[in-house]
């Protein structure tokens, strides 16, 4: 047997993780009614985050690796995943796409050249076509712990130049490390933080939520 023979069942379990995710979101969308009261949504995410964390923790092990793969997309196709089955179950007219540039208009650049201006969020909501709304997914705010809050109001600004009436979300994974939302006086109206001082592979109890996921979709519909 050659090498791409034993690999093969690799590959597979690979391809067969996407066929899952799509019969997963099929389940969902034919039999599962959100209630936005309950903390469901959330629990699944944050039990999805676990699941990554472990997987890839264990491979850290294996390889001998110094570091763990970055959860960022991750985080963001898991949230996008339940934010678009809750738009298609309650039929609002609004969608959710990831990663799709928003053009804010033409600028002149010192060289005299003309740019066109742009945003790329990690999930734009749409209403007939319009940005009405983007949330910033992060793991954590770590890196940026004394100027996130005036990166995402700049953001924030230069999405209203063009869309003045969209609004735009924060949700961070976990506080841990840098302090989180709790004393700010936006936080659960604009932040959301999932979990406040431990990572998704330490979650145990729905005790140990934060911020849920379900009050941040109340604000998208």
């Amino acid at each position: 047997m050659n090498i791409q023979e034993i690999d093969k069942k690799y590959r597979d379990n690979l391809i067969g993780v996407v066929e899952q995710l799509g019969t997963t979101f099929n389940q969902i969308k034919d039999s599962y009614a959100f209630d936005l009261k309950k903390n469901e949504i959330t629990e699944a995410i944050i039990l999805r985050l676990k699941a990554y964390y472990d997987s890839q923790s264990s491979i850290k092990d294996l390889l001998e690796k110094g570091y763990l793969a970055a959860a960022s997309d991750f985080f963001v196709e898991s949230v996008i995943f339940f934010l678009k089955l809750y738009l298609i179950n309650n039929n609002i007219g609004i969608e959710a796409k990831s990663e799709k540039d928003i053009k804010l208009g033409k600028y002149k650049t010192d060289k005299g050249k003309i740019r066109t201006k742009v945003i790329r969020p990690d999930i734009t909501i749409y209403k007939n076509d319009k940005p009405v709304a983007i949330i910033e997914c992060k793991t954590q705010l770590g890196w940026n712990r004394n100027d996130w809050k005036k990166d995402f109001e700049k953001r924030t600004q230069l999405l209203n130049s063009k869309y003045p009436d969209a609004k735009a979300y924060l949700l961070v994974m976990t506080g841990s490390n840098w302090g989180g939302f709790i004393n700010d006086v936006d936080f659960n109206s604009q932040y959301f933080c999932l979990l406040n001082d431990i990572w998704p592979n330490q979650y145990e109890k729905s005790k140990q939520i934060l911020s849920r996921v379900e009050d941040l979709f109340k604000k998208i519909n």
